[in-house]
Order: C-alpha cells, then sequence, then structure tokens
C-alpha cells in the first residue's frame, strides 16, 4: 500500500460512481466525476468549472491525485490494525482481501483520524499497491438510515491504455491553477498575502 504512486502508473479506470480516469507517467491525467472534469498536462492542473462557477478563479499549486480513495491508499494506514485475510482477484488482478480496524494512536491529538469507524475492508493489487475496492461498514450503533455496506470499487481497469499528450491538455474554457513560481511572483496571490501579513 505505501508503494503506491500515482505519478509513475499509466493506466484508464472506471470506478462504481461512474468516474473514469486516464493517467500516464508525470502527473498527467484527466478524470470525469459526476462533480466535473479536472486533469493536469504534467505541468500544470485545470478543471472545467460548473454551471453558474466563476471561471476566472485562479488556484495555486500542484494536481490533488484522481480517485485519491482508491488511487493514494496510504490514508488506510493510519491509525488502523491491517489484518491480511487471503489472496482473491479482483477486477482482473491479483489482490490481497486485507482488513482494518482504527487504532486509537497519540497522533490522533494532532491531526484527525482518517479511517472511519467500524470495519473497513480493502482489495490491494497486489502488484501496483493501489486499491481496487473499499468497503466500509458502520459501527453497530451507526446511524440506521446509513446505507450499509459503502462500497467504491474499480469496475474496470487497463493497464496499458493508449493514450495521447492532447488528452491531458486542458479544454478551451478551463480554469488553470497557478503553479507555485507564479503565486510567490510579485503580483501572485501568496506574495500579496506575505504583503499584508507584513
Amino acid at each position: 500500500v505505501q508503494g503506491a504512486d500515482w505519478t509513475r502508473l499509466r493506466l484508464a479506470a472506471e470506478a462504481n460512481d461512474g468516474s473514469r480516469v486516464l493517467l500516464a507517467p508525470g502527473r498527467r491525467f484527466r478524470e470525469q466525476t459526476p462533480d466535473g472534469l479536472r486533469g493536469c498536462d504534467g505541468e500544470r492542473a485545470w478543471r472545467m468549472p460548473g454551471p453558474g462557477e466563476d471561471r476566472d478563479v485562479q488556484w495555486s499549486g500542484g494536481p490533488k491525485p484522481p480517485l485519491p480513495m482508491l488511487l493514494c491508499p496510504a490514508w488506510l494506514l493510519r491509525s488502523s490494525r491491517i489484518e491480511v485475510r487471503g489472496h482473491v482477484i479482483a477486477c482482473g488482478r491479483d489482490a490481497l482481501h486485507v482488513v482494518a480496524t482504527e487504532r486509537a494512536t497519540i497522533g490522533d491529538r494532532v491531526m484527525p483520524r482518517r479511517l472511519r469507524s467500524g470495519r473497513t475492508e480493502a482489495l490491494v493489487d497486489a502488484e501496483l499497491g493501489i486499491l481496487l475496492r473499499v468497503t466500509w461498514f458502520p459501527p453497530d450503533d451507526a446511524d440506521p438510515d446509513i446505507e450499509s455496506p459503502e462500497v467504491t470499487e474499480l469496475v474496470s481497469l487497463d493497464l496499458d491504455p493508449a493514450t495521447d499528450p492532447a488528452q491531458f491538455a486542458a479544454p478551451p474554457g478551463s480554469v488553470l491553477a497557478e503553479s507555485w513560481s507564479e503565486a510567490f511572483d510579485a503580483g501572485g496571490p501568496a506574495a500579496a498575502v506575505a504583503k499584508t501579513a507584513a
């Protein structure tokens, strides 16, 4: 799980909520979710604003990973006890079936827990370290209206998709992120905050 690095993967995947992601090495990705479209060409992150959103708003920093629950699984290790249940096949891949239960740590005073209360089961791709499926079972005393179990999973996975750099380029009308250097330039937002603080 710790070895998963989304910036080096090449894949095309679809999740059970309809999200689709195309990923290539060098932080390049294109992610279509029910909330909209976003991506990164390897240098600059971008997103397509939804209806009524301001198209002139800029934001700073690098891209947040696509499908973070599945492709950036380090959250599963924080404040949890992991038990390996065995090998399974998921999405046509060899995977480990693991169960994670929350475990209190001294760090919980500083940072909140990442693992939800209850029991979390995951199928970890044995080669890539990404999660192919996450199932959350709420605790026994949970609100009865909570859907149980809650499942997030990849329903398709292609590890050798055809990619073209144009697929990762920002479409016309996209909002582009500022790089960190632009943010700290004389006219950037970080420089303005520093001036105000001074």
